[in-house]
Parts: C-alpha cells; structure tokens; sequence
C-alpha cells in the first residue's frame, strides 16, 4: 500500500518508513502538525455537513461553536495540551492553538459558505484504494488516501476539496516557498488520478 504520507516520508529519508510501517515505532508524545492538522480537519467536516444540510437555517456562529466541539474533541483525542499546559507549551504550539482554530473557524464559515451552500456534499473523508499493478516479485501495488470533501457542482462537474494546515506566512500571506511545494505535489496528482479514473470528464480537480 501506498499513499501521500508514505511517499513524503520515503522522500525525507528511507529509514522513516521503515522503522514506523514496519516495524511499528512511533514517536514519544504529542506531535503539534498531526495533532492540529487532525483536529482542524474534524471542524472542517461538521462545517460542510451543518452548512449543505442547513443551508440559512443555522447561522455562522452556530456552525462555528459545534464545528469547535468537534476540533475540541479531536484535540483531546490525540493528547494535546490542555489547560494550563497550553501556556507552557506556547513554544511549540506556536500558532497552532484551539483559540487560533476558533478565530480562523470565524472567518472561514462565512468566506466559504455561499461555495458549501451552492454544491452537494458527496461526502467528507472518503477513503479510496486504486491498484497501480504489479511489483516485479508480485505484488500487488495499491495507491490510497482519503479525500476531505468530494462535491458536486450546479453544472455536475465533480471537485475534490483539500484542507492544509500551515504556520508559514509571509507576514500577508501563505508563503510564497509553502504554495510552490503543491506544484507539483504528489498528493495532488495521485487524488487528481482518482478522480479522473472515478468521474471521467466530469471531473474538475483538486
């Protein structure tokens, strides 16, 4: 099995694979990216279902207090600090804090809404396995993932949704290094060629 974790890890360094696909470590404590990208994408998921299914009968400040049930819930999940912990972690958390997470949640729900309001919800988290083929010794070769939001436009092209998570900024912005890593990118391509193999023509991207 292959997916876009795995390969980015293989890119860094080989021994990354091996030690945490096969032999099982895992590193000691909280990991700050994994906890919060985690957390972020689970109030991600309750704004797009609350938003398609409610359309204007539930405001953005609803949407945004049990999106954060949601984010608050995954947090404590991974073993994220809590408390005072957060003061005393400051460092390592940096920008990525729950209090951040509502404030950009507070923005986010009225940016995208008339965008999650105007297409159907296909679904949230959709995990797929393709086959590539067949390795030289015989094995079968599968590429996977999971896709944050596939939606269906008024016009019935299909689009798959990506969320990332990202402390670089360039004081006005995302940073110009942090766009360029997604062109291209091997996460992008390979959902790309799901969705082409899935939908055909009817599919617009990542």
């Amino acid at each position: 099995l292959h997916s876009y974790s795995r390969t980015a890890d293989y890119k860094k360094c080989p021994r990354i694979v091996y030690h945490s696909r096969y032999r099982n470590w895992e590193p000691m404590g909280w990991n700050v990216h994994f906890g919060f990208g985690s957390a972020w994408h689970a109030a991600r998921e309750i704004v797009f279902a609350l938003i398609n299914t409610h359309k204007r009968e539930i405001s953005n400040d609803e949407v945004v207090e049990k999106a954060m049930l949601a984010f608050d819930a995954a947090w404590v999940a991974k073993g994220m600090p809590i408390g005072e912990d957060l003061i005393t972690q400051a460092d390592t958390l940096k920008a990525k804090t729950p209090t951040n997470a509502r404030a950009t949640l507070a923005e986010y729900v009225p940016l995208r809404r008339e965008l999650i309001e105007r297409v159907r919800l296909i679904g949230s988290e959709v995990p797929f396995s393709a086959r590539l083929g067949e390795a030289p010794d015989g094995t079968i070769l599968f590429y996977r993932g999971f896709i944050d939001n596939i939606v269906e436009d008024e016009d019935g092209t299909i689009t798959f949704y990506e969320a990332k998570t990202t402390s670089m900024s360039s004081g006005d912005g995302l940073a110009y290094n942090y766009v360029q890593a997604f062109n291209p990118n091997s996460q992008i391509e390979g959902y790309s060629w799901e969705g082409y193999r899935v939908f055909g023509d009817r599919f617009a991207g990542v």
